[in-house]
């Protein structure tokens, strides 16, 4: 946590790190252009909820292929200065996904959440994520259930991949997915519990490439 002044960051993945991430991570304000990179380790216990601190941090936190458990610290919504991605993709987090993730909203490469164990209902917030206009919102292979939030009707400006496969959504895909006219790859709700009729708007997806 001393290496405060930091501005292109840290790189440390693909090592054989263990053990708990330490809070001092929170320090490295400093890291204004760059990365934050631990990814392929073997960390293990909850992130640290000093990553709020980070709030300078203007590329890329990636926390990848860990053993992090437990439920991911609210303090994620703090993260305002990311312009590129949080990557917490194929750890062991459980639980809610917060409300606060809508706060991201100037992420432009995205959110990767997916292979955990998240549960529960996608927060109506993940409408705010607006930001994204060149990458991914990846949740998939998590435990998401109940109805996909007509809020990702919001997400006219996302223009790769929306990805929610394999999970537990159920009930009726939105109508609202037919404003998602922005998306210029895929919308992908492959091996889910979704019932009912497939809305007539997903004819409005024209550029789906």
């Amino acid at each position: 946590g001393r290496l405060s002044i930091l501005t292109y960051g840290l790189f440390f993945g693909r090592n054989t790190l263990s053990g708990s991430l330490p809070s001092q991570i929170g320090f490295l304000t400093g890291v204004s252009d760059g990365f934050i990179d631990f990814t392929n380790n073997q960390f293990t216990n909850l992130i640290p909820s000093q990553i709020g601190m980070l709030t300078s941090t203007t590329w890329y936190l990636n926390l990848n292929t860990n053993s992090f458990s437990g439920s991911l610290p609210s303090e994620i919504g703090k993260l305002t200065g990311f312009i590129t991605a949080l990557n917490v993709y194929s750890n062991q987090l459980t639980g809610l996904l917060p409300s606060q993730i809508g706060r991201l909203s100037i992420l432009t490469y995205g959110l990767f959440f997916g292979r955990n164990t998240l549960s529960g209902s996608l927060p109506s917030q993940i409408g705010f994520l607006t930001g994204v206009s060149d990458g991914f919102i990846d949740f998939t292979n998590n435990q998401f259930t109940n109805l996909i939030p007509s809020q990702i009707g919001m997400l006219t400006s996302t223009t790769w991949y929306l990805n929610l496969n394999t999970n537990s959504f159920s009930g009726s895909l939105p109508s609202e997915i037919g404003k998602l006219t922005g998306f210029i790859t895929a919308l992908n709700v492959y091996s889910n519990q979704l019932t009912g009729l497939l809305p007539s708007q997903i004819g409005r997806l024209s550029i789906l490439t």
